[in-house]
């Protein structure tokens, strides 16, 4: 619940947004290259991006 927690404090306030080269892309970005206020999310990958937080899914895909 903890990591659940820490995920959800660490996305509120990002914005929502889909385009072509979320849906395209095979690897997962390096959170920590993306500045938070450049971060968004669109609902599906919002889920699989917590998944990932708690070891549900494999880090190196892509969540989109």
């Amino acid at each position: 619940m903890q990591k659940l927690e820490q995920f959800i404090r660490s996305t509120i306030g990002l914005k929502y947004q889909l385009n072509a080269s979320k849906i395209l892309r095979k690897k997962d970005e390096n959170d920590e290259t993306v500045k938070k206020e450049d971060k968004s999310y669109f609902c599906s990958e919002l889920v699989a991006s917590a998944y990932k937080s708690l070891n549900l899914l494999p880090k190196d895909i892509s969540s989109a």
